[in-house]
């Protein structure tokens, strides 16, 4: 969190000092209150409904609490990735800059590559027939074990798409700040 908020007023000062003096303050193009609030309701509707339809699932069906104990580390890799790619296509949408929608589709695949990764060397979790069937049993500590071993490493996982995340914003803005410095000039006022 103290490295988003650095990185964000040195971008500040980095464009108040090379773009804004050639350029002027750029402001980006907002989407309309209709297409912003349909966005809100469907990402509100839809998380809604997985919510509601897991919870229901995991009380009525043992083979779902089943797959849940065992798919939820991949599936937590493969969310991380795919909600970083959606906030990114979120802003390629607002601000309309290629290197968001190029980040939208980098992150996801990372995403999906590091849930792959992951599954080739994943330990898997094994859950006794029947162990499942009260909803409201407690799990043996065994199987506590392997789901907290399994949830370490995944963590890991999320923690290397995030620092990927990280490296390529950084790397994809300093392009950006490149071409945009050799595509312009300086002020007669900077100049000086």
């Amino acid at each position: 969190m103290i490295g988003f908020v650095l990185a964000s007023s040195a971008i500040y000062w980095l464009k108040a000092r090379y773009t804004y003096p050639r350029t002027g303050q750029i402001t980006y193009r907002r989407a309309s209150r209709k297409t912003q609030g349909l966005l809100v309701v469907a990402i509100v509707l839809g998380t809604a409904a997985v919510t509601v339809s897991s919870i229901l699932a995991f009380f009525a069906a043992p083979g779902f609490r089943t797959w849940l104990i065992t798919s939820m580390p991949p599936v937590m890799i493969l969310g991380c990735g795919l909600g970083a790619g959606l906030l990114f296509f979120g802003w390629a949408i607002r601000t309309g800059l290629n290197r968001f929608y190029i980040l939208s589709g980098f992150v996801s695949l990372l995403g999906l590559a590091l849930v792959i990764w992951y599954n080739q060397s994943a330990v898997p979790i094994r859950v006794p027939d029947g162990l499942l069937a009260d909803p409201f049993a407690q799990l043996p500590a065994e199987l506590g074990d392997q789901m907290a071993s399994a949830f370490h490493r995944a963590y890991t996982y999320v923690g290397v798409l995030f620092g990927v995340v990280g490296m390529a914003l950084v790397v994809s803005g300093l392009i950006v700040c490149w071409g945009y410095l050799r595509n312009t000039q300086r002020s007669a006022e900077e100049k000086s």
